[in-house]
């Protein structure tokens, strides 16, 4: 029990001298590290797929998801209060407006962003007839918004073992509308993002799937992996002490801003890559010298 909360991102270390109530030592294992506060105000994410492979702590210890499975394959299945990343209430609400066809699970297991559980399998939906439904353009509400306020929507999906086109365009809907475009058609790594989302004036946003002009598949297959879904956060940027843990650093920072990196301090600085929340691991180099900032530009 601590004596006061921690604002920031937290390393936490159970190191072998410490003992239970009966006396036995614990063993020793990796720290346990705890996300600062987003570059994003609030941040969701879910997972859309099978019931089978549902993404939980075991998959992702330091983010919490939620999961949109079955209740995908129906027209009025929702969500009523989403897990932030952070594992609180965000407050915001999923409704399904028109239902996905079911499930695929041949998405790829090797993406650098999200867990397996979440890149592994995906929704669909088709025009052509496919398990004997036809013209299927799924779409869903995110509610409970700040229509005062722009969203950021990433999109990922992924159908491996393919050799056609199988563009998926993604139409969000408020008091503006959006549009992009991602083939998951063999994809790892590519994610897709439209920034900028304005709710309608009931604080809702409507997402709709459907097939691209590119889609070059017969049934006109379309898919969705992953939504991200994150409301800017403007708070100045605090880089907080580095941390060494083992073989690693850990950056952490609170509020908004991108950690850069250069090896001098009058070099040139580089945003890390790929663009992390924070906490972020570095491997630590005993022969070298690295340098962090967070690079923060006011509106």
């Amino acid at each position: 029990t601590l004596a006061s909360a921690i604002t920031g991102g937290f390393v936490l270390e159970v190191l072998p001298e410490v003992t239970d109530a009966s006396g036995s030592a614990f063993a020793s294992g990796p720290p346990f590290i705890s996300p600062g506060i987003s570059p994003f105000g609030e941040t969701v994410l879910i997972d859309f797929g099978s019931a089978g492979t549902a993404t939980g702590s075991d998959d992702d210890s330091l983010r919490s998801w939620n999961n949109v499975s079955s209740l995908g394959t129906s027209n009025t299945g929702s969500i009523e209060d989403l897990n932030s990343v952070s594992g609180s209430t965000s407050g915001f609400g999923f409704q399904m407006v028109r239902r996905f066809n079911g499930a695929n699970s041949s998405g790829s297991t090797a993406a650098a962003n999200f867990p397996r559980s979440a890149t592994r399998d995906s929704l669909f939906g088709n025009t052509s007839t496919f398990s004997g439904l036809s013209n299927v353009f799924p779409a869903f509400r995110l509610t409970g918004l700040n229509p005062a306020q722009t969203y950021e929507l990433t999109f990922y999906a992924s159908r491996t073992g393919v050799s056609d086109n199988r563009e998926t365009r993604y139409t969000v809907t408020g008091s503006n509308t959006l549009v992009t475009t991602l083939n998951p058609a063999n994809n790892i790594n590519q994610m897709t993002t439209l920034a900028g989302a304005i709710p309608d004036p009931d604080g809702a946003l409507l997402v709709e799937l459907s097939p691209s002009g590119a889609n070059t598949n017969s049934n006109q297959f379309t898919y969705l992996g992953v939504l991200q879904l994150s409301s800017p956060n403007t708070t100045p940027p605090v880089l907080h002490q580095p941390v060494p843990i083992g073989e690693n650093i850990i950056i952490d920072w609170s509020g908004a801003g991108l950690l850069e990196t250069s090896g001098t301090l009058d070099g040139t600085w580089t945003p890390v890559s790929p663009i992390p929340n924070p906490p972020h691991i570095e491997a630590s180099d005993p022969g070298g010298t690295k340098f962090f900032r967070i690079r923060y530009q006011a509106e």
